[in-house]
């Protein structure tokens, strides 16, 4: 069924690497850590946004491609192991990349990855987003639908494993919240890093239909790959297009 799916995937995707050279550069990473599922999800809403992608795994070792890059996608799956794949000097490209100006969006265990510290894990991750990350759903059963509240509205999303934002004690303006779990715990948010900007979700708003009906999930309010395709744009120095939530009110930017 997997590979019945990902031959299904990749034919939406094909062409993508040698699309335009005008269109801005993703680069989604699908080495060790990344499901099949997450990535290619992340790579759908990629193209959705407008860019070209790239696909790099833990043997990539050009990294002068950073320089012409906009953005840098860390899917779902084991952060830990995408850690250990990639080791520290990877990690640290990554994180110069942001800290130049480059864009960064995590899903799941890219937001896991994206902190000091992987979860409560001693593993260290990138740093590029302050304060802690913890694992939402402490029983961590199979993928299913969830409701958060993604800028003041309801919205069903997928959820598998992820953490939730632990920003207690974090003086950093320009961390925003635009989406929260059921019990009011931070799922996304959005800041700077340097001169780039990031943005991360506990949750799995890039899932693809068929990643949900592999779950035998249903959901009733349609796809939010293009408000993902908004966070990209985002991070990759676009103008916000959705207001985010402060303090519990909505503010009108996310800059």
């Amino acid at each position: 069924m997997n590979r019945i799916l990902l031959i299904a995937i990749m034919t939406i995707l094909c062409g993508v690497e040698g699309a335009s050279a005008e269109k801005p550069l993703a680069l989604v990473y699908r080495g060790p850590g990344a499901c099949v599922n997450c990535w290619t999800s992340a790579a759908q809403s990629a193209k959705k946004a407008g860019f070209q992608l790239k696909f790099v795994n833990e043997k990539w070792k050009d990294f002068s491609v950073l320089k012409r890059a906009s953005l840098w996608v860390q899917p779902g799956g084991k952060s830990t192991t995408a850690a250990r794949a990639m080791g520290s000097e990877y990690l640290g490209r990554i994180r110069d990349f942001v800290r130049n100006g480059g864009g960064y969006v995590g899903f799941c265990a890219g937001a896991f990855l994206a902190t000091s510290k992987i979860g409560t894990s001693e593993m260290d991750g990138l740093g590029i987003v302050p304060g802690k990350t913890q694992l939402w759903d402490q029983e961590d059963g199979p993928g299913h639908l969830i409701q958060v509240s993604w800028n003041h509205r309801i919205r069903s999303v997928y959820y598998h494993g992820g953490p939730f934002l632990d920003f207690s004690g974090v003086n950093d303006s320009s961390v925003q919240v635009y989406s929260r779990y059921e019990n009011g715990k931070n799922a996304g948010a959005i800041l700077n890093y340097g001169q780039g900007r990031v943005a991360v979700s506990g949750a799995h708003p890039e899932a693809s239909r068929i990643w949900k009906a592999l779950h035998f999930q249903r959901d009733e309010d349609g796809s939010d790959q293009l408000l993902v395709a908004q966070l990209m744009k985002w991070a990759a120095g676009g103008a916000a297009v959705w207001g985010c939530v402060r303090g519990g009110h909505r503010d009108g930017g996310c800059g």
